[in-house]
């Protein structure tokens, strides 16, 4: 099923690749990428701490979710 979704993610990088006439990308690095953002995906579920818009909010134990102190905008 891995080799399936590895070359169904292949045939659609190369499709939009065609459709808008961008280089055929490699297969490894698209394999890469797939894990790095999986990878990525997995740690954000570790974190009960949010930044959104200039505020952070932090998940409670019981699922609310709590404002904390609003931070100045950053470059």
């Amino acid at each position: 099923m891995a080799l399936a979704a590895l070359v169904l993610r292949g045939a659609l990088a190369w499709r939009v690749g065609t459709l808008f006439r961008l280089p055929p990308p490699a297969p490894s690095l698209l394999a890469l990428r797939d894990l790095l953002t999986f990878a990525v995906f997995v740690a954000s579920l570790a974190g009960r701490d949010v930044a959104w818009k200039h505020h952070d909010y932090r998940l409670r134990r019981d699922g609310t979710i709590a404002a904390r102190a609003a931070r100045e905008p950053g470059p």
